[in-house]
């Protein structure tokens, strides 16, 4: 069986960043904080000595669920499939976009659809192999 993350990936925890976009009470505030993000780093702007954070992935306003899913969910999902635990949780304050990025909309479903139908998918995958007499599954990303 093709293995997507190592075995190292599951004894440790990666943490993800989703800056969300402004909500509309916030359009019209000019004092609201802003964030710089290079590659897996995020820093708010305007500070004259701003902490830089390194995270393991830094999503910005632009990133839609989808994005979300594919860069930080699908490889997790790919992983249960093979056998190992995993969790996903979104921690925030009020309002930070945890309740969308979890399940979304219609026109943009959040991970969890998401991952509900990508292991629906690797069902019927191996369902499909057992019945054809492929005894090993392949997955492709």
């Amino acid at each position: 069986m093709t293995s997507y993350v190592t075995s190292s990936a599951f004894e440790s925890v990666l943490v993800a960043v989703r800056v969300r976009k402004k909500i509309p009470r916030e359009e019209d505030k000019k004092d609201q904080w802003a964030w710089s993000k290079r590659d897996s780093q995020i820093w708010p702007v305007g500070l004259s000595d701003p902490r830089r954070f390194k995270l393991d992935r830094v999503l910005t306003p632009e990133d839609d669920n989808g994005r979300v899913y594919d860069g930080v969910v699908s490889p997790i999902i790919r992983g249960v499939v093979q056998g190992y635990n995993a969790t996903v949780f979104a921690y925030g304050q009020s309002s930070s976009g945890k309740t969308h990025t979890m399940l979304g909309t219609e026109d943009d479903p959040g991970v969890m659809r998401r991952a509900v139908d990508q292991v629906r998918t690797f069902r019927h995958f191996i369902a499909f192999r057992i019945r054809t007499g492929s005894n090993i599954p392949q997955f492709v990303s």
